[in-house]
């Protein structure tokens, strides 16, 4: 489960650095929101597969 939160989070992190890093991005709005758009949903996934994982694990035991 972590693992796969991970993989969500790192897609994030990527999204979240090319938004604010990139100078062709940060100039551009219209792409520096999508970026982070898809940063937030990225985040989100990441937090709910943990948040899953865990109910599931807690119920298996």
């Amino acid at each position: 489960v972590a693992a796969l939160s991970a993989l969500f989070a790192v897609v994030a992190a990527c999204c979240t650095a090319g938004a604010w890093l990139l100078p062709g991005v940060r100039g551009d709005e219209e792409r520096c929101t999508v970026l982070l758009v898809a940063a937030v949903t990225a985040w989100l996934l990441a937090e709910g597969v943990l948040f899953v994982g865990g109910v599931i694990a807690g119920h298996s035991s």
